[in-house]
């Protein structure tokens, strides 16, 4: 009986690194504990992809849902950046109507992130979770670029200098931890 308990402990000390059709349901300690670290940075980086869907989700419905693709609310009122001597009080229909469309499109853009990081957080596999971090790392980095190489105003007074960088950056440095751990 002395050997049989033997073999039977070294079976399910060795559980974890058995073929996976004959592994037990319940991992042992030394299993738990090999990949403690791995669930734990798992865990964060499902946190990370789920804030920046809440925050592209936010930003995305409000250029889609709010009448005018939600330009007044960033502080734009588009007829007072029109040039020349005379102050237009009105822009035509189609120049309304072009920028709620491309304010749409944006907003489409930033929802499809939304999906991307849910999926992403969803799925399992790790390499899934790493291309989504660095799609939106990217995303990020290019947004930051163009607030300075193409300003987001027109150089007019009351135009705004840049979008909002402290929001920007406060989303882009999770994403960048992220990367680092995943």
């Amino acid at each position: 009986p002395a050997t049989r308990n033997t073999r039977r402990r070294s079976k399910i000390a060795h559980s974890c690194r058995r073929a996976p059709w004959r592994r037990t349901s319940l991992p042992n300690a030394n299993c738990i504990l090999t990949h403690r670290k791995s669930r734990r940075a798992h865990a964060v980086i499902d946190y990370i992809l789920y804030f920046q869907a809440a925050a592209w989700a936010f930003f995305g419905a409000s250029h889609i849902l709010d009448e005018g693709g939600n330009i007044k609310n960033m502080g734009w009122e588009l007829a007072q950046f029109m040039p020349g001597k005379a102050k237009v009080k009105a822009l035509p229909v189609e120049v309304d109507l072009c920028m709620t469309h491309i304010c749409a499109i944006l907003g489409s853009m930033q929802l499809t992130l939304v999906v991307m990081c849910v999926l992403a957080a969803k799925s399992k596999s790790k390499e899934v979770k790493t291309m989504a971090l660095r799609v939106v790392l990217v995303g990020q980095v290019l947004v930051t670029a163009m607030q300075f190489y193409k300003p987001s105003g027109t150089g007019a007074e009351g135009s705004p200098a840049t979008g909002p960088i402290p929001v920007i950056i406060a989303m882009a440095l999770p994403v960048v931890y992220a990367n680092f751990i995943a």
